[in-house]
């Protein structure tokens, strides 16, 4: 690494350029790479929610569903009982 600064300083312009041209691409890739990242987990975490509350609507419009017929079934059973 210390090369690479040493011929940086010390080194043509071709060398300087390329170093440079190193420098802003990784920078550039590097942005875009966190911003890119954030944003899908962002999307990511808001898709999982949104099917979770889906989810939890349709077990519970099941859930009441199956209590309303078991009610319906012990409401029978108390009727023929007397």
């Amino acid at each position: 690494m210390a090369f690479f600064i040493r011929q940086a300083v010390i080194g043509s312009i071709r060398t300087k350029l390329v170093i440079a041209f190193v420098i802003v691409a990784v920078g550039s890739v590097g942005i875009v790479s966190f911003i890119s990242s954030r944003s899908y987990r962002q999307s990511l975490s808001e898709d999982i929610s949104n099917n979770l509350v889906e989810l939890a609507t349709a077990r519970s419009t099941e859930i009441g569903l199956t209590l309303g017929r078991e009610l319906q079934l012990i409401k029978a059973l108390a009727i023929n009982r007397t």
